[in-house]
């Protein structure tokens, strides 16, 4: 029995790459569409560069004697007001929740926040994923980015930014690893290393990109809130990204995975014609 199933998966295999080819137009349609979610990925891991940027500040009152020579971004004991300068943001992430000395370890603690829960994110979607399907779980990972992402831009305090970049998290972690799945499922076996590596070179152009997202945003907010705007118009270019073929002959659904190959072989007669 044991061998006999091995026969079976091994056939089903080789029946999906004869039908859809090892890799075609279809093929790349799935790996472009599936490389948008790396935007949607690195922007919310990287933004924390230009989030919570070193922000000059100066003591301005202190409570008693007044010191002749103050230092600047330099915390003392006796101060009662810093005052900020201006910096990449008319009004920063950092000086709006005071994040400055005995608190500045909480401006990079947002990080660490995000990270765990991308680290939740990547366990959660991956059973997701396996349980009702790729293009579910990426569409449900991206919804929640826009969404957390939307609403973080909008937190009213310190903790429940925290809050809202957890979940933030738990979300890019399904965009970071769904997508590198369903890529491979639908290419050949002789591609799928130079697949899985070719899904990561959007990675340098999302992180580029915050340079202009940042330049042209007047505070922090709207920094997020224009980050969140264009991976909603991402989140809808998912939408196009079929099922996996594969997932669906493994879960019973042969007739949905038929129509999917069907288009598949649609797609390679089309660009043979052109």
């Amino acid at each position: 029995m044991p061998k006999k199933d091995v026969e079976i998966s091994g056939d089903s295999e080789d029946y999906l790459e004869k039908t859809i080819g090892a890799f075609g137009a279809w093929q790349a349609k799935v790996c472009i569409l599936a490389s948008l979610t790396r935007f949607l990925a690195m922007w919310n891991m990287l933004n924390i560069m230009f989030l919570t940027y070193d922000n000059r500040f100066t003591c301005v009152e202190f409570d008693g004697s007044q010191l002749v020579n103050v230092t600047p971004s330099t915390c003392y004991d006796n101060c009662v007001q810093y005052e900020f300068e201006k910096g990449l943001f008319v009004k920063g992430f950092v000086e709006e929740f005071g994040l400055i000395c005995e608190k500045a370890w909480l401006a990079s603690f947002t990080q660490t926040v995000l990270m765990f829960g991308l680290l939740f994110g990547v366990w959660l979607f991956g059973w997701i994923s396996d349980r009702f399907g790729r293009s579910r779980a990426i569409m449900s990972s991206a919804c929640l980015v826009v969404v957390l992402m939307f609403g973080s831009s909008f937190a009213p305090g310190y903790w429940t930014f925290c809050a809202l970049r957890f979940l933030v998290g738990v979300a890019t972690g399904g965009q970071m690893i769904v997508a590198i799945v369903i890529v491979l499922e639908v290419v050949g076996a002789r591609h799928r290393e130079l697949a899985g590596s070719c899904i990561s070179l959007p990675d340098g152009i999302a992180e580029a990109s915050l340079v202009a997202f940042a330049k042209f945003s007047p505070t922090w907010r709207i920094y997020l809130l224009s980050i969140s705007a264009v991976s909603a118009f991402l989140m809808l270019m998912q939408m196009l990204l079929p099922e996996s073929p594969r997932w669906l002959m493994s879960t019973g659904q042969a007739d949905k995975a038929r129509i999917i190959m069907t288009k598949a072989v649609a797609w390679y007669l089309m660009f043979l014609v052109l």
